[in-house]
């Protein structure tokens, strides 16, 4: 899985103003008195990159205020020149995936490398009682996925890199994908924390978070379980020449909590929010899309075709709103619906 699509590719400035930054993202790239400056550059003004010239994008980077910015050099290996904004570069990352959260992992997702986050996680025997042996499996203990049993809830484990101990069998809700020490950190199993999902006031547990450039530039959040449905919808919708986009993902509890306080405060730019834990956001597979209105083409083509691809309307009144609930579209699809009962227009 490409967690960071635009790392390698070419694309080419489109802002006059596109500035370079350091590695803070902050503190602006100035010229010196030593550089072979173009005509017009003045020492200690903000270094610019060129409109239309061609940059490759070597890494991704999000600051504080969620907007992607992109590593560029002159050429794929060459020397880096710093960081600009993903809005200078042609597309401005549109759609683009920026990374995973939480950060710094060993290994990525990939269907194989799992870390243990249950702190009961426990041995099991193999077919057909996956009885418990008595031994647990300490958190943060990093393992391969070697058999799975046929429903999936289980799976045989082996210890560390290739050619680990054989561990035994186990749970796999005790298990998160890929190696990370964050998972064996306080805020990965707090649930009102940054990680936490709810599903209408029931906690779901930790998803590991897929990072995409939304509308405006801001960077959105999946669930990764998420990202492999929506990269679906998305490639279909435009091959039909519908862009569709991500305008709001995934919200944590601390995120959900700033925006019910400011709609209860009445604070200037805040809408109506739900209550920490219970909003749709909360669960990482409800998105808001760039739909525009009911009568408009985005949103005719996800009515005819977003259940196809799993997704359905849950909420009265908003064209926007989609979430991912495979369990629910096909029966929806098959009534030639794309909202669940008493959800209109």
């Amino acid at each position: 899985m490409n967690t960071r699509s635009a790392v390698g590719r070419t694309l080419r400035v489109t802002d006059p103003d596109a500035r370079l930054r350091l590695d803070d993202l902050r503190t602006l790239v100035l010229w010196s008195a030593t550089d072979a400056r173009p005509p017009g550059s003045a020492v200690g003004a903000p270094r610019l990159l060129p409109v239309g010239a061609p940059v490759t994008v070597a890494a991704i980077a999000v600051d504080s205020r969620r907007r992607a910015f992109a590593q560029v050099s002159t050429a794929p290996g060459g020397p880096v020149l710093g960081w600009t904004a993903a809005s200078n570069l042609e597309g401005g990352l549109l759609g683009e995936t920026v990374g995973l959260a939480p950060a710094g992992f060993v290994v990525e997702p990939d269907g194989v490398a799992f870390t243990v986050t249950d702190n009961h996680a426990l041995v099991r025997g193999g077919a057909p009682g996956f009885a418990p042996t008595g031994a647990l499996l300490a958190v943060g203990t990093q393992v391969r996925v070697t058999a799975r049993s046929p429903a999936g809830a289980y799976v045989r484990v082996a210890a560390g890199q290739s050619g680990g101990a054989d561990v035994g069998w186990t749970a796999l809700s005790n298990l998160s994908p890929g190696w990370c020490p964050a998972f064996a950190g306080p805020e990965w199993q707090d649930p009102p924390g940054p990680f936490g999902a709810w599903d209408h006031g029931k906690y779901l547990g930790p998803p590991v978070l897929v990072r995409l450039v939304g509308v405006d530039g801001e960077v959105e959040s999946i669930t990764l379980d998420t990202l492999g449905p929506w990269l679906a919808l998305s490639s279909a919708a435009a091959a039909a020449g519908i862009a569709l986009d991500i305008q709001s993902g995934f919200r944590s509890w601390p995120e959900q909590a700033v925006l019910y306080a400011g709609f209860v405060e009445s604070r200037p730019g805040f809408n109506r929010a739900a209550k920490p834990g219970s909003s749709n956001h909360q669960h990482g597979q409800a998105l808001d899309l760039n739909t525009g209105g009911f009568d408009t083409p985005a949103y005719r083509w996800l009515a005819a075709n977003a259940t196809a691809h799993g997704f359905v309307r849950t909420v009265p009144g908003e064209h926007w709103h989609w979430e991912y609930r495979p369990d629910e579209a096909p029966a929806l699809r098959a009534a030639g619906r794309c909202a669940r009962e008493g959800v209109a227009p």
